[in-house]
């Protein structure tokens, strides 16, 4: 049962009124009693006579005196008075008629009482729903043995029901529950019958489908071990809750910002005390976080007192623009900054603190040295403000700005936001490719972009951004900082002028930073690489290095770093085209005038027609021995040796299939033996004469299409049990786009057996050979990598010529006749392909072979 009265108001009422009729009862009762009483006496004193009698003390006394006739023949005889002294009731009748008037009045008074209460107890209610609707807080009552559950009226409206709409039921409650917390409320309910506290925030649904959440607490009343009765508060917290998500989201969009700058931050308390800092603090002074709150902020400076008086300045004229001084490391290294600082206040307006940035102004102090001495003027780096800081939403919109982007575009805040941050860049395609770039891959570094102002001036700077997210882990937009590089490039500028007496050089002269990055390039570097010069500012060199090379580019930079030297350095590159070129390279340091390493110089000249004519007169001298090698090879075993490994091969297999008679295991193993070793030889003789067809362009190319697939897990298959013999797994990772090729397909089986069967034989027991297949534009390129002795340096040479294995030691311990690849090689270029291979010596090799997956002539053979 429902009611919109307070219990509290409801048992009062109910008790004085029940209060009211107990102090009536007994006055009713006694007014019986002495009306009963009265009539008993009225009764009497018809036949009874009432008199005082006043005593010579003066005390008065009350008689009852009946008088009895006596008859004698009818007629009256005689009279017998009887008296009785009644003073004792006469008294006490007096005293209880002056009691039941006192009775009466105490009753009239606490009725009035009762009621006075009982008025001021309605007002209190009214009072209290008042302050019920303005706090959003109700009350309610569930009576657990009837299952009735009462609610105040400020719950109906948190609900948005009515009394007719709820059901007056615990269930019916469960109802506006939100699925989602069904569970956890019902739960907390069990416990609170349980003697456990009853506190939950959960949300309910309105009847218009609206979510709001609420906070309840309550408390439970036993009758013994029994619980009986649960009564509690509802209070709708929906707006605080928004609230403290909004104050989350604003927590983390500011430690986004803070933590995304590449300067140095730290706020400071009124005290001088270190209150936060973010990453780059930690870094710059080699002390943590933890380590640093609750310290001095000057004690972390080589002029302590100067600190000091910078941040007292601050909270003296509310700010401080480029203030010099020295961050000590916790190694003793001295860093020169520029601190730009201003106070924070409270809600009130209230100083509480302040936030200042540092600025690492080492390489600007350099920078400015060697223009002093080059351009006779001097240049403060106190001019030098703070990097724009910008944060990008979802769709390219600027969300926000700092006063440095406002400087550097020539826009107020209010015009920047909302706009695209594209618009404000000579490159806006450029600019848009950076940010979807870090939405895409998490954050982006020294991307190079050029700001144009407002009023057309051009501003060249590195982008270093990242994503930050929301409480829930969400990306909801990009922070991006950008360094103002045009100091620097007026410095490359200087060492381009030095350069120009070069430039018409034919070789490629190159100027790279310290991380690699290409800052110059010459049109020598064009004509070698086949780059524009716009293409490659800002990359890294490494486009340059193939596939086997790679990481090549920065051993070389680092031994310059050492201070090795590198000249005439004779390597391989890769061109724009995809084509490799041979170069002779040499690197210079290139220092400031401090002599601090500050680029590195890259003078590369194209020596392939020089590569091709020694490697011509080589391969030529090479060729003439080994033709001559192989015709005294020929000429002694074409014939004489295949007749007859033919017939014992031949008879070897048919002892084996038992044709003349049974045999052993034993014989049958030698027998085997016998057919295995001769097809050894046999497939010996048959490589050398492949060789020679080669080499007199007398081998054709059977092509015909067929499943990639299926033709790497077939030679799986086969070499299965060599494998297994030494506990190699063999696993095969091919591109699902790559079904079929058009090649020579025993051709392509012999290349695949030969590098599969190699990589077994060189690898470590309980190893893994992996099979590779992947698209290169119209190539496919198969890779066969093992875990095994891998090839020296000064070994590698000698692979793909014919006869010639690695080391004495290889041939002796592992079986083979120095043939395999070679023809690999030889088959892949008829193929139209091209062989490749990286090694290193106790860490395994890898050898690969790229082959068109169908040209015109192969699309024509596989069709017809």
């Amino acid at each position: 049962m429902i009611t919109s009265k307070s219990i509290a108001a409801e048992e009062l009422e109910i008790r004085m009124k029940g209060r009211i009729a107990e102090l009536e009862k007994p006055n009713k009762e006694l007014r019986a009693r002495l009306l009963e009483h009265t009539h008993s006496e009225e009764a009497m004193s018809k036949s009874e006579e009432k008199f005082e009698y006043t005593s010579p003390q003066g005390k008065e006394y009350y008689f009852n005196t009946r008088m009895v006739p006596e008859f004698v023949d009818g007629e009256v005889a005689s009279i017998l008075a009887i008296s009785s002294d009644i003073t004792d009731i006469k008294e006490a009748k007096i005293k209880l008629k002056e009691t039941l008037d006192n009775l009466e009045e105490l009753a009239e008074a606490r009725t009035a009482q009762f009621e006075k209460a009982y008025r001021s107890l309605k007002e209190s209610e009214k009072g209290l729903a008042e302050a019920q609707k303005i706090a959003h807080l109700g009350n309610w009552n569930w009576n657990i043995v009837t299952n009735e559950l009462y609610w105040s009226d400020e719950i109906y409206r948190i609900f948005g029901r009515t009394p007719q709409e709820f059901g007056a039921t615990y269930d019916a409650f469960l109802s506006y529950v939100h699925p989602d917390d069904r569970e956890n409320v019902e739960n907390a309910v069990k416990g609170a019958l349980n003697v456990k506290p009853y506190s939950i925030d959960h949300r309910i649904v309105l009847a218009s489908g609206e979510e709001r959440i609420v906070h309840e607490q309550g408390e439970v009343f036993f009758d013994g071990n029994v619980p009986v009765r649960m009564m509690g508060i509802v209070q709708d917290i929906t707006g605080r809750k928004k609230t403290e998500k909004a104050l989350e989201s604003a927590n983390a969009y500011n430690r986004s910002l803070i933590e995304a700058s590449l300067d140095p931050l730290v706020t400071i308390g009124s005290d001088g005390k270190i209150t936060d800092v973010n990453k780059a603090t930690e870094l710059i002074t080699g002390y943590n976080r933890s380590e640093l709150i609750g310290t001095d902020f000057s004690d972390y400076f080589t002029e302590p007192e100067k600190a000091r008086e910078g941040y007292k300045h601050v909270f003296q004229e509310g700010s401080v623009l480029d203030y010099a001084l020295e961050i000590q490391h916790r190694s003793r290294k001295k860093i020169p900054v520029l601190y730009n600082a201003s106070v924070y206040r409270d809600e009130n307006g209230e100083v509480i603190g302040v936030f200042a940035a540092a600025r690492d102004v080492t390489e600007l102090k350099k920078v400015q040295k060697e223009l002093e001495l080059a351009s006779k003027y001097n240049r403060s780096l106190i001019e030098a403000s703070l990097d724009p800081l910008v944060t990008i939403g979802p769709y390219g919109k600027i969300t926000d700005v700092n006063e440095a982007t406002e400087s550097v575009t020539g826009y107020s805040r209010k015009e920047l936001i909302g706009t695209d941050f594209s618009s404000y860049f000579t490159e806006p395609e450029k600019a848009k490719e950076g940010y979807k770039q870090v939405f895409r891959e998490g954050l982006v570094r020294d991307y190079a972009l050029e700001i144009r102002h407002k009023d057309g001036h051009i501003t060249p700077v590195l982008y270093n951004a990242s994503v930050y997210r929301d409480e829930t882990g969400e990306v909801i937009g990009i922070f991006a900082a950008a360094r103002d590089i045009t100091e620097l490039k007026k410095a490359e500028e200087k060492i381009r002028t030095l350069a120009n007496v070069v430039e018409s050089s034919n070789d490629a002269i190159i100027t790279e930073s310290l991380d690699g990055i290409i800052t110059s390039w010459n049109k020598g570097a064009e004509q070698v690489y086949g780059y524009l010069t716009e293409e490659v500012l800002g990359k890294n060199m490494s486009i340059l290095e193939p596939d086997n090379l790679k990481g090549e580019i920065k051993q070389l930079s680092d031994k310059i770093k050492q201070g090795k030297k590198v000249k005439h350095h004779e390597t391989f590159r890769l061109k724009k085209d995809g084509t490799i070129v041979n170069i002779s390279v040499t690197l210079s340091p290139v220092f400031d005038v401090s002599g601090k390493l500050v680029a590195i110089s890259n003078i590369a000249g194209d020596i392939t027609e020089k590569k091709i004519s020694e490697n011509l007169l080589h391969e030529k001298q090479m060729a003439e021995v080994a033709n001559r090698t192989k015709n005294d090879f020929l000429a002694n075993m074409s014939h004489e040796l295949r007749t007859p490994l033919n017939s014992i091969i031949g008879f070897s297999d048919m002892l084996y299939e038992q044709a003349y008679g049974e045999l052993n295991q034993r014989q049958r193993r030698a027998v085997g033996n016998i057919s295995n070793s001769g097809k050894h030889l046999l497939n010996l003789i048959n490589g050398i004469l492949d060789l020679s067809k080669i080499e007199a362009n007398k081998m054709e190319l059977n092509y015909r299409e067929f499943e990639l697939a299926a033709k790497l897990d077939l030679i799986r298959n086969v070499l299965y049990p060599v494998a297994d013999k030494k506990n190699i797994d063999i696993e095969i990772d091919m591109d699902r786009g790559l079904t079929r090729i058009c090649a020579d397909e025993d051709k392509f089986t012999r290349i695949m057996y030969n590098l599969v069967d190699n990589a077994i034989k060189f690898s470590y027991e309980k190893s893994l050979v992996k099979i590779g297949a992947r698209k290169k534009g119209d190539l496919v390129e198969i890779t066969v990598k093992d875990a095994g002795i891998g090839i020296k340096a000064e070994d590698q040479h000698k692979l793909f010529k014919p006869f010639s294995q690695v080391n004495s030691f290889s041939s002796k311990k592992f079986q083979g006749t120095g043939l395999g690849l070679s023809l690999v090689k030889q088959i892949v270029n008829l193929h139209g392909g091209y062989v490749w291979f990286r090694s290193e010596q106790g860490e395994g090799s890898t050898f690969a072979f790229a082959i068109p997956i169908a040209t015109k002539v192969k699309l024509f053979a596989c069709c017809t």
